[in-house]
């Protein structure tokens, strides 16, 4: 059994500013994407096929809207992700610095 850890914090926040990439990354791929679907309107038109290709619980707006509210969630736990990485990081240095030698 190991009798020292190595503890990186520096590494930790490393890893945590890559995390928070991430988060940005999704964040302005949605931008972009809900910017050029609405940019080009309705283009399945108000007829019945049209409403048929949009409504109902399988439809294209309910896909949309839940493809969208997915990929908020996602760079939501990214988000959540990053801070817990900057958290930790900063708790192991602070732990490190009251107990340098690992004392109980």
């Amino acid at each position: 059994m190991a009798t020292k850890i190595g503890i990186y914090p520096s590494l930790l926040r490393q890893a945590g500013g890559k995390t928070s990439d991430i988060h940005d990354r999704i964040i302005n791929v949605l931008t972009a994407l809900e910017a050029s679907i609405a940019g080009r309107g309705e283009p399945w038109g108000d007829d019945k096929i049209g409403h048929q290709f949009t409504q109902g619980d399988n439809g294209y707006l309910a896909s949309q809207e839940g493809s969208t509210k997915s990929g908020r969630s996602m760079a939501a736990s990214f988000d959540s992700f990053s801070t817990s990485q900057y958290r930790a990081a900063d708790t192991l240095e602070r732990t490190d610095r009251n107990n340098p030698f690992g004392k109980p």
